[in-house]
C-alpha cells in the first residue's frame, strides 16, 4: 500500500464517520450538528466530506465531471432529508396542539427531553398541560406566568413553583392576556388557596398585538402548525444554505439584551397599559385576598441597575397600581442577591440557581 493511497483511504474514512454522525442518532455528535452556533462550519465540513467521497468514488468508476455533481446534488439531498428527519422526529417531538381561543397549549400528559448548555433537561405535562407531575395539581398555590415561569431551562424539580410546593402555571410564549384566558378557561377550578402572578417585560403587549402574535406564532412555529413537520421544514431547505452566513451569537444575544432593556424602560402609552392592567385585575377576582404579583427583570436591567441605581418606570408604576388596588407586590430587583451571570441562562430566563434566588425572595417578602 503506497502513502498516496493511505492517505486517499483514512480521508475516505473520516469522510463517512462525519456523515454518518449525522445521518445515525448519536447523541453527543448529532446534538452538535444541529443545535451547535457554529452548525455552518459543520455543515462545510459535511459538504466537504461528501465532495471527497464522490470524488474518489467517480475516479474509481472513471465518471465524467457532469455526472460527478449531479451525485453530489442527489446524495447531498437525500443526507439533509434523512438528517431532518432524524433531527424532527427524534429530537423535537411536537408537545403542542393548536387552539382556536389561545393559539396554542401543552398537550396533557406529552413530555420530551431537551439539551441544554450540554445538561438534559426533561420536560413534562400533567392532564392540565401544566408542567410537573399530576400529583402536583394538589398543591394550593398556582404559580400563573410565561416561560420564566416555566423554567424549560432547567430540571423541574429547580423551578421556583417547585420549590416552593406550587404549581406550575407557566406558558413558554405567553402574554398576560393569554394567560388570564387560559386560567379563566381551564384553570379556575383548581382547588387553590393563593394566586401568584408572575410578571416581566415580555408580558406586556396591548390586546390587539398579542392576538397578532397569536397568528404569527401559528403560521411560523412548525411545534404547533397542524402539518408535516418534516416535510414543511424539508421544502424550505436550500443547499446554498451550507454557506449562508448566521448572525454572530454574542452579536445575536447583545440584540435581545438591547431590546428587553429598551423595552423595559420605556413608557406605555396609557390605552396600553389600562387595557393590560385591566387582565390582572381579571384575575384578581378570583383571589380577591390572596392574590399576588411578583415582578421579574430582564438580564439587562438588573445588570445596568447593579451598576447604578435606577427608578424604572414599569417597576414603579406597576408598584403603584399594585398598591391602588390591594395587591400583594414584590419587585425581585429590589431583592437579588447575586449577579447577573450567576443567576440567568439568557436575556431573561434564569438558570436553577436563579429559580432558587427568586423562591427565596418570593417565601421571604409573601406570606406562604
Amino acid at each position: 500500500m503506497t502513502y498516496k493511497t493511505f492517505l486517499i483511504g483514512f480521508s475516505i474514512i473520516v469522510s463517512i464517520f462525519i456523515l454518518c454522525s449525522s445521518i445515525i442518532y448519536i447523541p453527543i455528535i448529532s446534538d452538535i450538528i444541529v443545535n451547535s452556533e457554529k452548525t455552518i462550519q459543520i455543515r462545510i465540513l459535511k459538504l466537504i466530506s461528501l465532495i471527497n467521497i464522490i470524488y474518489h468514488l467517480a475516479s474509481v468508476l472513471k465518471l465524467n465531471k457532469l455526472i460527478n455533481i449531479i451525485l453530489i446534488i442527489i446524495v447531498l439531498s437525500i443526507i439533509e432529508f434523512i438528517t431532518l428527519k432524524d433531527y424532527h422526529i427524534k429530537r423535537t417531538k411536537s408537545i403542542t396542539q393548536q387552539d382556536k381561543q389561545l393559539g396554542w397549549t401543552w398537550i396533557p400528559n406529552s413530555s420530551k427531553i431537551s439539551h441544554i448548555n450540554g445538561k438534559e433537561v426533561k420536560v413534562r405535562f400533567n392532564s392540565q398541560g401544566l408542567r410537573g407531575s399530576e400529583e402536583s395539581l394538589k398543591n394550593k398555590i398556582l404559580f400563573l406566568g410565561n416561560s420564566v415561569t416555566q423554567g424549560q431551562s432547567v430540571q423541574e424539580k429547580e423551578t421556583f413553583s417547585y420549590i416552593l410546593n406550587g404549581i406550575n402555571g407557566g406558558f413558554d410564549g405567553y402574554d398576560t392576556y393569554m394567560q388570564r384566558d387560559r386560567f379563566k378557561r381551564d384553570l379556575h377550578n383548581l382547588q387553590i388557596d393563593k394566586l401568584i402572578l408572575v410578571l416581566n417585560t415580555a408580558d406586556i403587549y396591548s390586546l390587539k398585538k398579542s392576538k397578532q402574535k397569536i397568528n404569527q406564532t401559528l403560521q411560523s412555529n412548525h411545534s404547533i402548525k397542524e402539518t408535516n413537520i418534516l416535510i414543511d421544514t424539508i421544502f424550505k431547505i436550500k443547499i446554498i444554505d451550507f454557506f449562508s452566513q448566521k448572525q454572530n451569537k454574542k452579536e445575536d444575544i447583545a440584540k435581545k439584551d438591547n431590546w428587553y432593556l429598551k423595552k423595559h424602560k420605556t413608557k406605555v402609552p396609557k390605552q396600553i397599559w389600562n387595557e393590560w392592567t385591566s387582565s390582572i385585575l381579571e384575575l384578581k377576582q378570583y383571589h380577591k385576598d390572596n392574590f399576588y404579583v411578583v415582578l421579574t427583570v430582564p438580564r439587562s436591567i438588573y445588570k445596568e441597575n447593579r451598576k447604578t441605581k435606577h427608578i424604572y418606570w414599569l417597576n414603579q408604576e406597576l408598584k403603584l397600581f399594585c398598591i391602588q388596588n390591594n395587591i400583594k407586590f414584590i419587585d425581585t430587583l429590589e431583592h437579588i442577591r447575586y449577579t447577573d451571570s450567576e443567576i440567568y441562562i439568557d436575556y431573561i430566563h434564569f438558570n436553577n440557581k436563579g429559580h432558587k434566588e427568586i423562591s427565596r425572595i418570593i417565601k421571604e417578602n409573601l406570606v406562604l
